[in-house]
């Protein structure tokens, strides 16, 4: 087998960017002036001992597009399936974890109106100042407070007297429009019995 033909069975191919085109090539050497080319020589234009230097680029042999373009295309296709559920998953976790919070500060002010409310001699004006002083830090506001009996004083001695706190939580939600949760009223409700002297 001759020394041209043993090179082009068993050299790998590359293209060679000419004045006429991709022609194949058989790698050689790094040029050293020009970063990120090839030497290389073409086995069809002389003998393996007298090789023709060109700078050769890396292609492919269908003439399509290289593969960093196809992988770059495919990124953007799964980017635009993956990312609406994506961002609705996390859009989620942001309005159920409020839901979560508000429901624990409305379930604390309740109750502490209600401490307050049991005492001997307090106030409707009382309890809801109290249950306010819990709402208010939390950044939860338009809250309903409703007390029976109003006053709490007018209940008998060891009668039930409730403190329900209740607000929309599109009211309290941190997104300008919730998506899941839009349409519920957060509510928690703590009974206790009237205290007297």
């Amino acid at each position: 087998m001759s020394d041209r033909r043993h090179a082009l069975l068993s050299a790998s191919f590359w293209h060679v960017h000419t004045r006429v085109g991709f022609r194949p090539a058989i790698f050689g050497c790094i040029a050293p002036d020009r970063p990120g080319l090839l030497c290389a020589r073409n086995p069809l234009d002389g003998p393996a001992g007298n090789p023709t230097k060109v700078l050769v680029k890396r292609g492919r042999s269908d003439g399509g597009q290289p593969s960093h373009f196809r992988r770059t295309g495919a990124a953007v296709v799964e980017f635009a399936i993956v990312a609406p559920v994506f961002f609705l998953f996390v859009i989620g976790i942001i309005e159920f974890g409020r839901m979560v919070m508000v429901q624990q500060v409305i379930t604390n002010a309740s109750r502490e109106g209600a401490r307050i409310a049991v005492l001997d001699g307090s106030t409707g004006q009382e309890v809801r100042a109290r249950a306010q002083a819990i709402l208010v830090p939390a950044g939860v506001r338009n809250a309903q407070i409703i007390i029976e009996p109003d006053p709490p004083s007018s209940a008998a001695a060891g009668a039930p007297v409730s403190v329900t706190v209740s607000v929309r939580f599109r009211d309290v939600s941190w997104l300008p429009t919730p998506i899941f949760l839009g349409n519920i009223t957060l509510q928690a409700t703590t009974v206790m019995r009237r205290e007297t002297i």
